[in-house]
């Protein structure tokens, strides 16, 4: 009965607190719908208001950078897929040497995890290789580790390259962005920082903003 009593309560507690948390989330809903339809109705009044109340210098910086940024990032995607691709290579080569079924398959479906931080492809090769050794596959799990310590190592070298290269950004600026990035907000942070970094260069180079004088010995 006390259980009964416990399970009552729990769950009339639980109705209360979703029967009361209706009313804000049916307004957040009403106020993202309508603050949508405004905003997409009257654009063209916001834009020419934003027009007069900034400078025309900071409107058109603001679309200099935004068009930057933008052909920025589909260059970082480009050098992701072009990072996946090298690893893709290196797991076919991997598993065929090791004798695996389906091995570009295989290598295709695993590199996809590529660009996962810190892990990436050991996702998958450090469970198999633990797998390996716990079922007496010793050979395999050899195999599967160097192949793990073989991708992590080409990719943490290219990386700051491939990507410095395709953004515009110098590979050691760029390495020690993403470290920075990392440490200081994960995944987010591995992306918005060099990100950040880039905008400060071309705000500089377009003479926006004036941090520094000899700016181009960075790019």
């Amino acid at each position: 009965t006390a259980a009964s009593s416990i399970d009552v309560v729990g769950l009339l507690s639980t109705a209360g607190s979703a029967f009361f948390s209706i009313p804000d989330l049916l307004f957040t809903t009403v106020f993202i719908f309508m603050g949508t339809f405004f905003f997409t109705v009257q654009w063209t009044e916001i834009k020419d208001f934003l027009a007069h109340a900034f400078s025309p210098m900071l409107i058109e910086g603001t679309a200099n950078l935004r068009s930057f940024l933008f052909n920025s990032v589909w260059r970082w995607v480009k050098a992701q897929m072009v990072l996946i691709g090298i690893t893709c290579t290196e797991l076919c080569i991997a598993f065929l040497l090791m004798g695996q079924q389906r091995p570009i398959l295989l290598g295709c479906c695993i590199a996809v995890v590529d660009a996962l931080p810190i892990l990436g492809v050991g996702t998958f090769l450090i469970p198999w290789t633990l797998f390996s050794l716990l079922t007496g596959s010793f050979r395999k799990a050899l195999m599967l580790l160097c192949t793990y310590i073989f991708i992590l190592c080409v990719r943490n070298t290219l990386e700051p390259r491939i990507v410095g290269e395709r953004i515009g950004l110098n590979p050691f600026v760029t390495l020690l962005s993403m470290f920075i990035g990392f440490r200081l907000g994960g995944f987010f942070g591995l992306a918005f920082i060099p990100i950040a970094v880039l905008s400060l260069l071309e705000l500089q180079r377009l003479g926006y903003i004036s941090l520094w004088e000899a700016h181009a010995k960075y790019k």
